[in-house]
């Protein structure tokens, strides 16, 4: 008999490279080892959309996409696949963003089983998911008001989507449990969800392991700082970017960027994709021998793998106060400093800062982190084992041309696309 696991998100994991993605693709290999059939469901791309009316979904099983069509197409579509009614153990909501709030809610009627919903940032709270005021500064967790967001313009669309996310989270919330991967992002969420306080289990995405002791003694004559994640101004890559103009001249510094491609003068560029290889970033970190990382996220990061990655490799962080769990691991292990602001990093990097002095007593305290990062397998753990197929419709849609025209217009675009 199938074990189903219905998960859905606003993208497609196998292309993209955020941590969201990166928590699907490691759930689908965890769920796939314990004998789950893992099908994913997301909307349909920005591009794509063009092509095609509102309210198609991709559909990817075990890693391979399958199909579009309508919600109902796609649920008749996944009973077809097995042959027979599948048995659901779970249905985990990964995000809402761009999400159809009726199709979710279809779903969700006809497949009655435990849901999990996942908390890897803040939509739930305001739609703008990262906090930033008109994407320039932290605003607080406290919710949305008048008073504070009168003047952001993402105030009046918050408002509607607050009361969509609101009400379906009450109607489902006998059956959610919500899921925060740090002890920091469920203090935050929960201060704008109090009564759902009980609700919330935090569960780590890694588990730590080992102890990495390649890197000891003396640090580097030119020191290797590096940028690592997505290169976004909410990320600090504007930070970094000033950062390295102000020491552009320097021989005994030399700055790289780990992650997506770039084209950025005095600044070595490590293209790293996690899509074949989870631990590929931790495995450059170590590869190239970085002795300082900045990790300046301008609002509060709910997990950061980043962080555990650089931790890994025994590289010492620089980071601010509102990086949310990278600030509370850095004061927690003391492998970094926690700065006001960005004048007090540009200092750091000032021969009063003392950044080589600071680095060099981190390694001579020989507090290395962990050899390995594993994949926290807890979640499989807690899957419920309770099952059911899915609910029949009293009118069922029928396959139509358009559909059958859809799908194939949509698949040669995948294909140029990968072209």
């Amino acid at each position: 008999m199938e074990k189903v696991i219905l998960s859905i998100s606003y993208g497609n994991y196998m292309r993209s490279c955020g941590g969201t993605d990166k928590v699907i693709l490691s759930h689908q290999e965890m769920f796939m080892k314990r004998g789950y059939t893992y099908v994913y469901l997301h909307p349909m791309d920005r591009i794509s959309r063009f092509l095609l009316p509102q309210g198609y979904w991709n559909v990817i099983i075990n890693g391979k996409f399958t199909t579009i069509g309508t919600i109902d197409f796609v649920i008749r579509h996944i009973e077809q696949y097995f042959g027979r009614k599948p048995v659901f153990r779970e249905i985990h909501i990964h995000h809402l963003k761009g999400l159809r709030g009726s199709d979710v809610e279809e779903a969700l009627d006809r497949i009655q089983v435990p849901v999990k919903f996942y908390i890897h940032d803040y939509y739930t709270i305001c739609e703008n998911y990262n906090l930033m005021k008109n994407d320039q500064e932290y605003c607080g967790a406290d919710g949305i008001s008048e008073q504070k967001c009168q003047d952001c313009r993402y105030f009046d669309s918050a408002k509607v989507q607050e009361t969509r996310i609101r009400n379906f989270l009450k109607r489902f919330s006998g059956r959610i449990e919500f899921i925060a991967p740090s002890e920091c992002a469920k203090k935050i969420w929960c201060e704008s969800f109090p009564e759902y306080e009980q609700q919330v289990r935090v569960i780590w995405h890694q588990r730590l392991e080992g102890r990495y002791i390649q890197r000891d003694g003396d640090i580097h004559k030119k020191l290797r700082i590096a940028y690592v994640g997505n290169n976004i101004r909410v990320k600090g890559w504007d930070v970094f970017r000033q950062l390295v103009q102000q020491n552009r001249n320097r021989e005994d510094i030399e700055f790289f960027s780990f992650g997506r491609s770039i084209d950025e003068p005095f600044v070595h560029s490590v293209e790293i994709s996690f899509s074949n290889n989870l631990n590929a970033m931790l495995e450059a970190l170590r590869l190239y021998q970085i002795d300082c990382a900045i990790l300046w996220s301008l609002w509060p990061e709910t997990y950061a793998y980043t962080y555990y990655e650089c931790l890994a490799a025994n590289v010492f962080v620089l980071t601010n106060m509102y990086s949310g769990n990278i600030k509370e691991q850095v004061e927690r292990r003391k492998n970094g400093v926690v700065c006001e602001g960005s004048s007090e990093l540009f200092f750091l990097f000032s021969e009063q800062g003392g950044l080589r002095e600071k680095i060099e007593a981190f390694r001579k305290r020989r507090e290395y982190g962990p050899s390995v990062l594993i994949e926290n397998e807890e979640i499989t753990g807690l899957t419920a084992e309770q099952g059911c197929g899915v609910l029949p419709r009293e009118t069922s849609e029928k396959m139509n041309l358009f559909g059958i025209l859809a799908r194939i217009v949509y698949k040669m675009y995948c294909i140029v696309k990968r072209c």
